[in-house]
């Protein structure tokens, strides 16, 4: 049975394994703005920082000992500004589900969880990125009833 819980500082390990197996699914998909790497790239104070911030939390996804998912969510609020309406958010700033584990609802409860606990924050909506090349993830949001927004244009240059 899986269970989600706020990850704690002493799942360190368990969190870079989810974050491995997202930074190599990003370097097949993009290759070029992802490599492959071996190395732990998120170090344990980066981790720790995402984990203590008091406006944000990682909720892990376990079945029995093996971490198989993770979604990363934080609270913002639009700028002082006399043209933005005043308005406070939640950012989703990284899903992961392993692949084996796709398709049991998991991607859904880890996102049912993030959604209540931003709304328990204030937040009157939740925004995330999606690389426009990551269709099924596309799919998944749209599903949830996310639509976009901003598109971001990139040209490469000689």
């Amino acid at each position: 049975m899986v269970t989600i819980r706020p990850a704690v500082v002493d799942d360190y390990e368990l969190i870079c394994q989810l974050f491995s197996l997202l930074d190599s699914f990003h370097a097949r998909l993009l290759p070029p703005i992802f490599q492959e790497t071996d190395a732990h790239v998120r170090p344990y104070h980066y981790i720790a920082d995402l984990i203590e911030q008091p406006d944000a939390v990682l909720f892990l996804a376990e079945e029995e000992d093996t971490a198989v998912g993770l979604i990363h969510i934080s609270i913002d609020e639009a700028a002082d500004l006399p043209f933005f309406r005043s308005r406070r958010y939640a950012v989703v700033h990284n899903v992961i589900v392993r692949e084996e584990m796709r398709g049991q609802g998991i991607g859904h409860r880890l996102m049912a969880q993030a959604h209540e606990w931003a709304v328990d924050r204030g937040a009157t909506s939740v925004e995330l990125s999606v690389w426009t090349a990551n269709q099924a993830a596309m799919s998944f949001y749209e599903a949830l009833g996310y639509s976009a927004v901003l598109v971001r244009l990139v040209r490469p240059l000689p």
